[in-house]
Protein backbone atom coordinates (compact mmCIF):
# COMPACT_ATOMS: atom_id res chain seq x y z
CA UNK A 1 0.00 0.00 0.00
CA UNK A 2 2.50 2.52 0.61
CA UNK A 3 4.94 1.68 -2.34
CA UNK A 4 1.34 2.34 -4.13
CA UNK A 5 1.22 6.05 -2.35
CA UNK A 6 5.01 6.58 -3.64
CA UNK A 7 4.58 5.57 -7.25
CA UNK A 8 1.21 6.85 -8.25
CA UNK A 9 0.78 5.12 -11.00
CA UNK A 10 4.48 6.07 -12.24
CA UNK A 11 3.84 9.00 -12.03
CA UNK A 12 5.75 9.31 -8.26
CA UNK A 13 8.81 10.92 -10.07
CA UNK A 14 7.77 13.53 -10.98
CA UNK A 15 5.41 14.23 -7.95
CA UNK A 16 8.06 13.94 -5.41
CA UNK A 17 10.74 15.75 -7.31
CA UNK A 18 8.15 18.73 -7.76
CA UNK A 19 7.97 18.50 -4.22
CA UNK A 20 11.62 18.37 -3.07
CA UNK A 21 12.17 21.63 -5.33
CA UNK A 22 9.17 23.58 -4.14
CA UNK A 23 10.40 22.53 -0.59
CA UNK A 24 14.22 23.50 -1.38
CA UNK A 25 12.72 26.93 -3.01
CA UNK A 26 11.16 27.74 0.17
CA UNK A 27 14.16 26.93 2.38
CA UNK A 28 16.54 28.84 0.29
CA UNK A 29 13.87 31.60 0.58
CA UNK A 30 13.68 31.67 4.29
CA UNK A 31 18.03 31.14 4.93
CA UNK A 32 18.43 34.39 1.93
CA UNK A 33 16.02 36.54 3.75
CA UNK A 34 17.43 35.94 7.14
CA UNK A 35 20.75 37.31 5.58
CA UNK A 36 19.14 39.68 3.87
CA UNK A 37 17.43 40.91 7.28
CA UNK A 38 20.89 40.71 9.62
CA UNK A 39 22.85 42.87 6.58
CA UNK A 40 19.88 45.98 6.72
CA UNK A 41 19.87 45.57 10.61
CA UNK A 42 23.66 46.30 10.54
CA UNK A 43 23.37 48.77 8.15
CA UNK A 44 20.35 50.48 9.91
CA UNK A 45 22.20 50.48 13.32
CA UNK A 46 25.72 51.26 11.92
CA UNK A 47 23.55 54.43 10.20
CA UNK A 48 21.85 55.18 13.81
CA UNK A 49 25.37 54.99 16.02
CA UNK A 50 27.11 57.34 13.32
CA UNK A 51 24.12 59.91 13.46
CA UNK A 52 24.06 60.25 17.16
CA UNK A 53 26.58 63.02 18.02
Amino acid sequence: MLAEVFSMNGYGVYVWASYGIAFAILGLNVFLARGYRKKVLSKVILNSTNTQD
